[in-house]
């Protein structure tokens, strides 16, 4: 009879490779290199929005200004290349235009006579009325980027009429 009292054990060895620790090492790499990407584009998106705001108060304080002049009546029509300016230095006519949002510093704006003569008027009831008029470029410039704003530039046209004493 034999005994039979050995028992073979069967062992088996389950060698440890770190395949999973890769995997989540690669993951979380994917992630960061993602996350990244996603705070730059964010930043850049930041950027652009806030230099478009910026730009667009430089065209508004641009536009203010011009309609500031145009209240002000500030056309002196002396002659054909005459200019009247703001802030300005070298022009013939020098003002300042220092109120509120205009800083000196930042704006400039400069009426130029540009011609003189007759005008059909087309919005008249006759088609034949002639005015005396003058017609002005008035450029505004506002530059405030060097203390992080906005820079625009306006050109408006304008002819200020008056009556023809020949008609």
């Amino acid at each position: 009879m034999k005994n039979i009292t050995q028992t073979h054990c069967h062992t088996q060895s389950f060698a440890q490779t770190g395949a999973a620790l890769f995997t989540a090492l690669v993951f979380l790499v994917i992630i960061t290199l993602l996350s990244l990407s996603s705070m730059r584009t964010s930043t850049m998106e930041l950027r652009m929005a806030s230099n478009d705001q910026e730009h667009t108060r430089a065209i508004q304080i641009a536009q203010a200004a011009v309609d500031t002049v145009l209240v002000g009546n500030n056309f002196l029509v002396t002659s054909v290349g005459s200019t009247t300016c703001f802030n300005v230095g070298g022009c013939d006519t020098n003002n300042d235009l220092t109120t509120a949002p205009f800083s000196a510093n930042y704006h400039k704006v400069e009426i130029t006579l540009q011609s003189i003569g007759s005008f059909k008027c087309r919005s008249c009831a006759s088609s034949g009325s002639l005015f005396q008029g003058a017609a002005f470029d008035i450029d505004s410039n506002y530059n405030e980027t060097a203390v992080g704003g906005g820079r625009a530039n306006v050109v408006q046209g304008l002819v200020v009429l008056a009556p023809d004493s020949g008609t």
